[in-house]
């Protein structure tokens, strides 16, 4: 199976993708608040002992919570700290999969980029201008969304 069977951490989510022929699994982290470092320390070493995760995208708060996750795997001395991708949080509600990447080794790439592996000037415009702003809800509690309360009166 895709989804690790390791309960020692649990991603928020998983994708699984096909990027240039090659299935991955990329984990999803969504932090709308700061954990302790130890925390930090425990995620770093269960992405390195799970080698069929092939990339992590963390949705965070701001660039210094992600400079401070990435000081953290550092620190760990984990193996494989170069998987991790950070997004802020404001960037993708503001840009969805448009949203850069502001740390990690896909640095300057789009969400849609690095899901895809397309550069933005092989991206087709399909991919950038659907409707996806429901498809990630930032609410603790998603059946009291606006998404789906609109859905509701439909």
């Amino acid at each position: 199976s895709w989804v690790p069977t390791n309960t020692t951490h649990r991603p928020d989510g998983y994708w699984l993708l096909t990027v240039g022929g090659k299935i991955q699994t990329v984990a999803v982290e969504i932090e709308l608040n700061l954990k302790v470092n130890e925390k930090y320390q425990e995620a770093a070493d269960f992405y390195s002992n799970e080698a069929q995760i092939a990339k992590v995208v963390w949705l965070v708060p701001l660039g210094t919570a992600a400079r401070r996750i990435q000081g953290q795997f550092s620190q760990s001395g984990a193996e494989r700290t170069n998987i991790h991708n950070f997004i802020a949080i404001s960037d993708f509600k503001r840009c969805f999969w448009d949203a850069p990447i502001l740390l990690g080794p896909d640095i300057g790439k789009s969400l849609s980029e690095f899901l895809t592996g397309t550069s933005r000037t092989n991206l087709g415009q399909s991919l950038v201008t659907c409707p996806t702003q429901p498809l990630l809800d930032f609410s603790k509690s998603p059946y009291r969304s606006r998404s789906y309360k609109s859905a509701q009166k439909s």
